[in-house]
């Protein structure tokens, strides 16, 4: 007889389903544009009527499915590193304006 699996492979949203961060925020596979991304959403601290805000994500590719798990905690770490950058940026305030604002529009 071949050999079996011992277990199914996971597939990569149950790997990121094992990873957590801060209450009220949430890691998890996603659509967008008929694609798989990684997506990282928040509630929304400044109106909690509108629930949940998405805050950012990482398209995944075929080198993304195929990390291992050290790659894999590397690769969305990275995430929540530019979630927070953005988060303070919008957030840490000079006389009541943004210092470097995420949603300013260059001129140009």
């Amino acid at each position: 007889m071949p050999d079996r699996p011992v277990a199914a492979a996971l597939t990569l949203a149950d790997r990121i389903s094992r990873y957590s961060y801060k209450p009220g925020w949430t890691i998890r596979v996603g659509q967008r544009d008929g694609r798989d991304w990684l997506l990282m959403a928040t509630k929304d601290a400044r109106d909690p009527s509108v629930g949940w805000r998405l805050l950012g994500g990482r398209l995944i590719t075929r080198a993304v499915e195929i990390m291992d798990d050290e790659q894999l905690t590397a690769w969305v770490l990275g995430l929540i590193d530019d979630m927070e950058r953005h988060e303070r940026d919008e957030w840490f305030k000079r006389d009541g304006k943004p210092v470097n604002d995420p949603h300013r529009k260059d001129d140009g």
